[in-house]
């Protein structure tokens, strides 16, 4: 499944599916939590 990491309701980051921006997982604090737990999912 692709994601990508985007910011949403102005404070928390979230892993959005592409295409249909479906929460995949989150919110996340930092873009660099979002980013190490995006990573994580793919392995």
């Amino acid at each position: 499944m692709a994601t990508h990491v985007r910011k949403r309701k102005k404070s928390k980051w979230w892993i959005l599916e592409i295409g249909t921006n479906k929460i995949a997982s989150g919110p996340y604090e930092t873009k660099e939590a979002a980013e190490a737990a995006k990573r994580n999912e793919r392995l």
